[in-house]
């Protein structure tokens, strides 16, 4: 097994304690294709140390599990881009080949032993359910590069990638090896980028840092809401109820207006309310019984109908 080290600088940062992973595999299936190059980061200061662990040959596969458990155990989580539809899977798989623990289950499996404290994190699974609203054709991961504009130095598909990998186990040819490398550096570094696509998730699931503006203006109220973290691309939503704007670290929201009454029926039976005949309203009994019995009566359900006036967003 060869290990190779780079440095990426970069102000790109992620919780601690995490840590990046990508693998490259000689098939789809765990059961006739291996793991023949694991790429993994960590933060340090001022950048990223990225590490790729990657076989001379199929027996090396082993070792490679080996190394990727000790760097594992330093780590409280796991960030992957389709970690949850292969890589997790893949390496769950594989490892059983060498050892009787279910290292990469999911956190509700009862066996879980040696990486139990282990959150398993994955960006594609974060955007799935958001990305119609980004405008996104699928959520592969070139297709979710491209969105947030990165260009990959290499281009070596997957297939390419095997026949290299294959190839260079044979010769061992220098030129082979760094196409290999190239490619893991590149898969790192968009990796790291792909992680600015939290911004989008964390806002669509109502997460942000706070309100900058709230004004009504005409029959509109709009809303500037500052983000937790910034996105990577602009991104602008519209519809016959709202118009949306995410720019850097802000969202502008507007939605329209409704001024008039909003009735409703106050809570709990009518024998718990008096009317109110001088003030028309009914209020609960516990506060009637200061009032003078002379004015006040028993309610009914009409008088339940509270019409508080003023203005009142959409219920989306």
């Amino acid at each position: 097994m060869l290990t190779f080290d780079t440095f990426y600088p970069s102000d790109i940062h992620i919780t601690d304690q995490t840590l990046l992973l990508n693998i490259e595999t000689t098939g789809l299936s765990p059961r006739n294709a291996f793991v023949f190059m694991i790429g993994l980061g960590w933060q340090e200061e001022k950048g990223w140390h990225f590490q790729c662990l990657l076989a001379e040959k199929k027996m090396d596969e082993r070792e490679l599990m080996q190394s990727f458990q000790q760097i594992l155990e330093n780590f409280s989580q796991v960030l992957t881009y389709g970690g949850h539809s292969f890589t997790y899977r893949f390496l769950n798989n594989r490892w059983r080949n060498y050892s009787d623990a279910d290292c990469f289950s999911s956190e509700d499996t009862a066996d879980l032993t040696l990486f139990q404290s282990v959150r398993q994190l994955d960006i594609q699974k974060d955007i799935s359910p958001f990305r119609h609203l980004l405008s996104l054709e699928n959520t592969r991961k070139a297709t979710a590069e491209a969105f947030i504009r990165y260009t990959r130095p290499e281009h070596l598909d997957p297939e390419a990638l095997v026949k290299c990998y294959t190839s260079w186990e044979l010769s061992k040819e220098d030129t082979m090896l760094l196409q290999l490398k190239a490619h893991h550096e590149a898969d790192m570094i968009g990796l790291l980028h792909l992680h600015s696509l939290s911004a989008y998730t964390q806002f669509f699931r109502g997460r942000f840092a706070k309100v900058h503006l709230c004004r009504l203006e005409e029959n509109f109220c709009h809303l500037a809401l500052i983000l937790e973290t910034p996105v990577p691309q602009r991104v602008q939503l519209a519809n016959a109820l709202l118009s949306l704007s995410l720019e850097k670290d802000t969202a502008h929201l507007v939605i329209p207006v409704l001024s008039g009454e909003l009735k409703y029926f106050l809570p709990g039976p009518v024998k718990d309310y008096y009317y109110l005949p001088k003030e028309d309203r009914a209020i609960h009994r516990s506060i009637a019984c200061y009032v003078d019995k002379a004015y006040r009566q028993k309610s009914n359900r009409s008088h339940l109908l509270h019409p508080p006036g003023g203005d009142f967003p959409p219920i989306f």
